[in-house]
């Protein structure tokens, strides 16, 4: 009777004779064919895309500078010009309502854009430091020389040099302050 036994051995499914390893290392080697095959369609969509976006690709010289580009610089400069001032008169409006009543007045009038304007154009061409520095040091130092002399020889002193001795040290310091920026924007392009 042992003729007509099955051999449950023999019958045994496919992965139990070749064991687990040998279906995963089967299924691993789909997956890579199939990532594989999944790149190289990604590889072909790529390459036709980027020829269809050089033949539709223009040149830099064919390609024309739009004249209007060229104004839009001022537009922003101008915009943003007006927003400094607009930031400005907040500043000040702000300002000016924590002050008391009197230093409220005088920072109006001081703020007043007529005056503003003076106070700035005297501050760019008359009130240079240089010129005072070289006026006071002129005025200072000539004086001091004249009240000497005035004394030890007898002679009255006036009033009136102390003025002009500041003018003449106020021209001699913006001249020195001329020639010296002269001289140093000449070394500057070199």
């Amino acid at each position: 009777m042992s003729e007509h036994k099955p051999h449950h051995e023999a019958h045994k499914p496919h992965e139990n004779q070749f064991g687990g390893e040998h279906l995963a290392r089967v299924e691993k080697a789909k997956q890579e064919k199939a990532e594989l095959a999944q790149n190289e369609k990604a590889n072909e969509s790529l390459s036709h895309i980027s020829e269809k976006a050089e033949s539709h690709a223009e040149t830099a010289d064919s390609i024309q500078i739009d004249k209007h580009a060229n104004d839009e610089p001022d537009t922003i400069l101008g915009v943003q010009q007006t927003l400094k001032t607009d930031a400005y008169q907040h500043t000040l409006r702000a300002v000016q309502r924590k002050l008391p009543k009197t230093a409220r007045a005088f920072s109006k009038i001081a703020h007043n854009s007529v005056v503003e304007s003076v106070s700035e154009l005297g501050a760019k061409t008359m009130a240079r430091p240089s010129g005072i520095l070289g006026g006071s040091l002129f005025a200072f130092i000539g004086s001091t020389v004249l009240l000497y002399y005035s004394r030890h020889y007898g002679f009255t002193y006036n009033y009136a040099l102390f003025f002009i001795l500041f003018i003449l040290g106020f021209l001699a310091g913006v001249a020195a302050e001329l020639a010296i920026w002269t001289l140093y924007s000449r070394k500057k392009q070199r």
